[in-house]
């Protein structure tokens, strides 16, 4: 019995040995910055200084680095995974909603006090009032454009026995809009148009985006407002097809290949439109959507993910307007298609772009319609593209 003990502890130990010097290998040698599954950046190895390792700051942030590149973790994480799906059956899996026709994020139970959100939605709508004054000013028109999330588009999908957060969307779509009917700004809420499309078909079944069909019904709504506006931008010749690839998505890659739903990516198949394209100052012309066989595609296929400025121009249609499009990642889609109906477009996320505030960039390019475009999730949030000046 002691020496089975003793082969078992001596294993042991060999085994947090073995782990220890592969970990520091793979610290030494350099791994992966970026994990798909988790959709972040890795921990960097931390800043060691004086004060840090006074008030334990350093150790933590140590701590952090070390538990993000441990050698095997993406395997653990797996392993894991694989035991909660397949043998626990577990409904909720990495904060994954596995439903019947969809994967979907938990749904937290927030704070929604009905003064709090008012006072929110107040300073958010100040906010766009100023910018719209800017754009007027400056000889554009202005649109603020709410998308639903896939949370919220497929807020049916959950199972009847589980929160699915919409008491707290709505609340927030509820102050918001009366926050930017009193402060006169132009708003179109593009629920109606999806729901009316049929959300199962807008949206993707395994990534909180829309799809492409999803971002065409969007594209065509945005364009029908901004021509009641006197903007004329006409995105017809877009014809969005299944392109066979298979498409991995944000809730696809937390379960690390265990996802019982399956989907592919849709790409534009219409006449394709001549342009230069540059991404934060540099001249690129990369491809609008990459949808190249032979390995699966992620929401980044579009636009190459998120940028901080994209300028397309499209020098065959000088009569067609400048349109600047200010948001996160639901731009990207968006961008794909819109480019058909202008002469210069511009994509702006201010979670990443820095250089000017939006009313100096405004001032200073004086496009014919500025768009902002925001999910209703993150709608007043006044961080990234809620901390526009």
């Amino acid at each position: 019995m002691k020496k089975t003990k003793l082969i078992l502890l001596m294993a042991f130990l060999a085994l947090v040995f073995c782990a220890g010097v592969l970990t520091a290998y793979r610290c030494v040698r350099g791994g992966e910055n970026w994990s798909s599954a988790e959709n972040r950046w890795l921990a960097s190895f931390p800043e060691i200084s004086a004060q840090g390792l006074l008030s334990g700051k350093s150790f933590d942030d140590l701590e952090g680095y070390l538990k993000d590149h441990f050698a095997g973790r993406t395997q653990l994480l797996k392993l894991g995974t694989g035991y909660e799906m397949k043998l626990r059956r577990k409904p909720i899996v990495s904060d994954v909603v596995i439903a019947e026709k969809a994967l979907l994020p938990e749904a937290p139970i927030p704070d929604y006090r009905t003064d709090w959100l008012a006072g929110k939605a107040e300073r958010m709508a100040a906010r766009l009032e100023e910018i719209q004054r800017v754009t007027q000013e400056n000889g554009g028109v202005f649109l603020y454009v709410s998308v639903p999330e896939q949370r919220t588009a497929l807020r049916d999908f959950y199972p009847d026995w589980m929160e699915n957060g919409m008491a707290y969307y709505e609340a927030v779509a509820e102050a918001f809009s009366a926050a930017m009917q009193a402060h006169g700004v132009e708003a179109l809420d593009l629920t109606a148009d999806m729901t009316a499309a049929g959300v199962e078909n807008c949206y993707s079944l395994v990534d909180h985006h829309y799809n492409l069909y999803g971002a065409k019904i969007s594209t065509e709504a945005v364009c029908a407002r901004l021509s009641e506006m006197g903007v004329a931008i006409d995105v017809s010749g877009a014809e969005i097809a299944d392109s066979g690839i298979a498409f991995v998505g944000t809730y696809d890659r937390k379960l690390y290949g265990f996802s019982p739903l399956q989907q592919t990516l849709q790409t534009d198949i219409g006449e394709p439109i001549a342009y230069q394209r540059w991404d934060n100052g540099e001249r690129t012309d990369a491809p609008l959507i990459d949808a190249r066989e032979g390995s699966d595609a992620y929401y980044t296929a579009y636009m190459g993910g998120d940028k901080a400025e994209t300028v397309l121009k499209m020098d065959a249609q000088q009569t067609l307007p400048r349109v600047l499009l200010v948001g996160d990642s639901f731009t990207n889609a968006m961008e794909c298609l819109l480019y058909r109906g202008c002469r210069e477009l511009r994509s702006l996320d201010f979670r990443h772009y820095t250089e000017k505030t939006l009313t100096d960039y405004i001032a200073e390019y004086q496009p014919d319609a500025v768009i902002i475009l925001r999910d209703d999730i993150s709608s007043l949030e006044e961080t990234g593209n809620g901390n526009l000046e």
